[in-house]
């Protein structure tokens, strides 16, 4: 193994191209802020959830990353989001936020 990672990496992909999973690269230029509009688009939810979630999308996510490109956003960026947002009172609760590829893993 390479000492980045380069390797470990490089099977990741081998085994994802014989598993059939693929991204579509051109989706990593894709803004944040659209993004979360087309997920938001998606979601089956209720309409206080709805508007509980627009709010969030527009008072916290987009202003703190919301030019950001899905390719451009690095762990440490979420960090210091959840942070960020954390420190205005917004999400007061003790879980944390882990990006993942499908979205935000919460835990306590």
């Amino acid at each position: 193994m390479g000492r980045d990672g380069a390797d470990a990496f490089a099977v990741k992909v081998e085994n994802d191209k014989k598993a059939g999973t693929c991204f579509d690269p051109a989706r990593g230029a894709l803004p944040l802020w659209v993004w979360a509009r087309e997920w938001l688009d998606r979601r089956v939810i209720g309409e206080s959830t709805r508007r509980n979630y627009e709010g969030f999308v527009r008072n916290h996510l987009v202003p703190r990353l919301g030019r950001k490109t899905l390719a451009g956003l690095a762990r440490r960026d979420c960090e210091k989001f959840a942070k960020d947002v954390h420190g205005c009172g917004a999400g007061s609760d003790s879980r944390r936020a882990f990006p993942t590829r499908r979205g935000v893993r919460w835990t306590r």
